[in-house]
């Protein structure tokens, strides 16, 4: 399984939590899990993933914290728990840049600064 580069569940009707046995798959680049109605919090192992380039999970209902993922990862984590906001820095940019994000997005622009 470690083989396993892109691992899409987007918009299927599943629930459950994240696993932590995601971590295993070493060569795992993207990985899509929006809209599928999880909850739970975010392994922090998943940021050890060394070739991940994307993580998505929007539109969960998914609580705690975001792991540190590297700077070159792009997270998507909106419409889950306000909490998963409460990080500090690395791998999602600053806080100030999260809040003109978050600010866009109220007002239905998409900016990501």
């Amino acid at each position: 399984m470690s083989d396993v580069e892109i691992l899409g569940l987007t918009s299927y009707n599943l629930s459950g939590t994240i696993s932590p046995a995601i971590a295993n798959l070493k060569g795992l680049r993207k990985l899509d899990l929006a809209n599928i109605n999880l909850t739970g919090e975010i392994p922090d192992a998943l940021a050890a993933l060394p070739n991940l380039s994307l993580a998505d999970v929007r539109n969960n209902r998914l609580t705690g914290q975001l792991p540190k993922f590297r700077e070159s990862v792009d997270v998507s984590a909106d419409g889950n728990s306000p909490s998963l906001w409460n990080h500090h820095g690395s791998g999602q940019g600053s806080q100030s840049q999260w809040r003109l994000f978050i600010i866009f997005r109220l007002h239905g622009c998409l900016i990501k600064v």
